[in-house]
């Protein structure tokens, strides 16, 4: 009853199905349509009174965000599939406010940007990934975190705190990447701010950047998982921090977050009309640019996942450095990574699951045997220690390690 579903209708092509898009958004999945189509339907949100406020194009795809008063509108079409998507949302919903069209934001630079693979308390049994940008005005980007088992938030405190550039001293995390609901992604969230938040005395949080799955994907998948959109969970980690916005992103966006450009290339829409078997597949992708290099994040985005990437975006999927889907498991294909073609690699996983992944011979290691013997990747981290490198990074520069 939630659902906004009274919006203008979209002339051509075929309604294909309907989806649950999570946190009472609704998704059209509309077939055989052509991009002259597309491009009618946005000028007929235009005259009924919705008002643009971002357009990418990429691929061949084309991205679009309308806002009214009664409900938001981001309709995209997918060249490969000669299909469109249209997704109402709540008109209150938030998403990033430096969208890339607009120009970057203004900032005074303290610092150079550095990537930081943390590691986790493996002897506690944690497991999981934890990345930290270090952004150019002193402030971070975290990216998932770990299960939050043992010393993992203490971890995470002294690490940013050993990365902190800022006179005052205070932690200031400009956005928290959630890649998507498991625990061994979330848990050291809501953990760490609840430990360290201190009212946002202590830690500032300023925004965290999700995109939630609907309910019939948390009953339908395997292992699924309702960490944030499962009710109280995010008030009270906000109000841990002082507050904090909850920020949506979907496929297509492209927004800065201080210096660096963060594109959206996937999230759990796109999954549909193709059955959500596995919870990994609601992982959000993004690609950050940082000075002047690229990082794709796959979470742990898996195989109908991966076959979507690969269709919308080829060859254009292209990376200096990529974090390895799923811990090397059963994450990701190898066509997956021969398009992203990256050069470096970081590995969520301890030393002994990396050098066993190389050494196994089963299917689900095939992604780990094409990086080390196929691709011109040239260097790996895996998460057994701390790993920090300052940017641009090139083969042979010295890595600071703890």
């Amino acid at each position: 009853s939630q659902w906004i579903i009274d919006i203008p209708t979209y002339d051509g092509g075929t309604v294909k199905g309907t989806a649950d898009a999570g946190s009472n958004d609704f998704q059209f999945y509309i077939t055989d349509t052509t991009l002259a189509e597309y491009d009618a339907y946005c000028a007929k949100l235009a005259a009924n009174g919705y008002t643009c406020q971002m357009t990418t194009v990429k691929s061949g795809n084309k991205f679009a965000l309308y806002t009214g008063e009664s409900s938001d509108i981001y309709v995209y079409y997918i060249d490969a599939y000669k299909a469109v998507r249209i997704i109402t949302s709540d008109p209150d919903t938030r998403y990033p406010e430096h969208f890339v069209q607009n120009g970057a934001p203004s900032y005074t630079k303290i610092t150079n940007s550095t990537i930081t693979q943390m590691e986790l308390d493996y002897a506690a049994e944690s497991f999981g990934m934890c990345y930290i940008i270090t952004l150019e005005d002193g402030s971070f980007i975290v990216y998932d975190g770990g299960l939050g088992y043992g010393q993992d938030a203490a971890k995470l405190y002294s690490t940013l705190k050993s990365l902190n550039k800022r006179s005052d001293g205070k932690i200031v995390i400009s956005a928290w990447m959630l890649t998507h609901e498991h625990s061994d992604h979330f848990n050291t969230f809501a953990k760490f701010c609840k430990t360290y938040g201190g009212g946002g005395s202590k830690v500032q949080v300023k925004a965290a950047y999700v995109n939630y799955s609907g309910p019939a994907n948390h009953s339908n998948a395997y292992n699924p998982s309702t960490l944030i959109s499962g009710g109280s969970n995010y008030t009270d980690i906000s109000a841990a921090v002082g507050g904090m916005d909850l920020i949506t992103v979907r496929t297509g966006m492209e927004f800065y977050i201080c210096n660096v450009k963060m594109e959206v290339l996937y999230t759990e829409e796109d999954v549909y009309p193709n059955v959500l078997n596995f919870f990994n597949d609601t992982s959000v992708v993004t690609r950050a640019t940082i000075s002047g290099q690229t990082f794709v994040f796959l979470g742990d985005v898996r195989y109908v996942g991966s076959a979507v990437l690969c269709d919308m975006y080829g060859k254009d999927l292209k990376a200096d450095f990529v974090q390895v889907s799923h811990h090397g498991w059963d994450g990701g294909t190898v066509d997956l990574y021969a398009n992203i073609d990256p050069v470096a690699a970081f590995w969520p996983g301890n030393a002994g699951e990396f050098i066993s992944q190389y050494s196994a011979g089963g299917t689900t290691q095939a992604v780990s045997r094409f990086l080390r013997d196929k691709s011109n990747c040239k260097d790996f981290w895996n998460q057994s220690q701390t790993t920090t490198l300052t940017l641009p990074f090139k083969h042979g520069d010295p890595v600071k390690v703890s």
